[in-house]
């Protein structure tokens, strides 16, 4: 066999066993370093809104608390990279975060902020308006997926702990065509206000303001084309 069908044919097995071939490398560098495009959806839910059933078994197991610089220890397990930046943002007048533990492991953290926020990665900043707050990171443990813990957490978050922090609505953003986003974001009472196309072009971000599409066959359009692009759902 050539050198060259050899290297075709170890290209293909590579493929086959889910290793990214030479091309799908280059194509994924030009992604994220000369072109890049996603609509994104900017979601407010009112705190008021009541959160759907489930998770009641787990809820009573679990113990939430606002965070605070003691708590880098708990971060550890999963975040121990982040840890010196998550410490940093504790220092920050408007941004918050509260933590979910079950039997003394981190489940389950959400970072809010009061008034604008700039995203350090996208640079871009985001205005939930007075009373509002930004969600800008929520995370829950591989372990504690698909058991409620969300819906539990939620629950408290919007019925009892924001409204007590003087926030009577969330604001958020997530791609179009992140599909699980926009069903979890859907189920626990988020709607569309606002749509912004987001480019990254040689490494600057830009942004523009989008038309409100009509319904969510745009949303199923930008998903089904963003699949074909890219099966893998590579950022």
């Amino acid at each position: 066999m050539s050198e060259r069908k050899e290297a075709t044919a170890k290209s293909a097995a590579s493929g086959a066993a889910g290793v990214p071939s030479f091309a799908e490398r280059v194509r994924r560098a030009w992604r994220r370093r000369v072109w890049f495009h996603e609509l994104l959806c900017l979601a407010q839910r009112e705190c008021a809104l009541p959160v759907p059933p489930g998770g009641e078994e787990i809820g009573a197991t679990l113990v939430m608390r606002r965070a605070t610089a003691a708590d880098a220890t708990v971060w550890q397990e999963s975040w121990a990279a982040k840890v010196p930046w998550y410490l940093e943002r504790l220092k920050s007048e408007t941004e918050f975060c509260w933590l979910g533990l079950v039997d003394g492991r981190l489940a389950v953290h959400c970072w809010y902020n009061r008034g604008p926020y700039r995203d350090p990665v996208l640079k871009h900043t985001f205005d939930p308006g007075p009373r509002g707050a930004y969600f800008g990171e929520g995370w829950v443990h591989p372990d504690f997926r698909a058991g409620g813990l969300a819906t539990a957490f939620n629950r408290r978050i919007y019925a009892e702990i924001l409204p007590a922090e003087g926030i009577d609505h969330v604001l958020c953003y997530y791609a179009a065509d992140n599909i699980p986003s926009v069903k979890l974001q859907a189920r626990f009472g988020f709607v569309e206000t606002g749509w912004l196309h987001h480019w990254r072009i040689l490494g600057r971000h830009c942004f523009a303001r989008a038309a409100m599409p009509a319904g969510r066959e745009q949303v199923a359009k930008v998903a089904a084309r963003s699949r074909a692009k890219d099966p893998q759902g590579i950022r």
